[in-house]
């Protein structure tokens, strides 16, 4: 699959991982996004793989966004205007993004059969928490974050996890 195909499978795929969530298969989900199940499994490492690669680049969009909110401002802006910028632009985002979270770790519970020692919600407002600090500190130090470092904390935590319930 071609860099662009890649990204336009990933956006599809944005919008079918409450399939993800609900049990679905690889091949349910390419088929929903319009791909072949093939497709898949030769640009991801499976439904896994597919999560982590549409996460990171959401994450890297964040960033994105967050960078925005500050372009306007002065250079030696106080943090009260920086924070009220940010504010504006992902405060009406920010519960719905960690309710789906919540769902999805939620559902991934159910799934694996695993017992979580913290709730989907506190674990989705952790995992929000990371994402922003890591975009704040993508900010301030653009060198030391990896675009693909959020991805793979998540998935040194859920290899931890699944290691834990064994």
């Amino acid at each position: 699959m071609a860099p662009a195909a890649r990204n336009n499978f990933g956006i599809a795929a944005c919008f079918t991982l409450g399939l993800v969530s609900n049990g679905a298969s690889v091949e349910e989900i390419a088929e929903e996004a319009g791909y072949s199940h093939g497709a898949v499994y030769s640009n991801f490492d499976g439904k896994a793989g597919l999560f982590l690669a549409v996460f990171e680049d959401y994450m890297a969009e964040r960033a994105q966004e967050l960078a925005a909110t500050q372009a306007d401002l002065d250079a030696d802006a106080p943090l009260e205007a920086r924070a009220r910028a940010l504010a504006g632009r992902f405060g009406s985002r920010s519960a719905a993004l960690r309710e789906a979270v919540s769902r999805y770790i939620a559902g991934y519970q159910e799934e694996s059969g695993v017992t979580l020692s913290m709730s989907p919600d506190d674990l989705a407002l952790v995992l929000r928490a990371l994402g922003i600090g890591l975009a704040v500190e993508a900010l301030v130090s653009p060198d030391a974050v990896r675009p693909d470092l959020y991805g793979d904390f998540v998935e040194q935590l859920v290899g931890f996890q699944r290691g834990r319930s064994t």
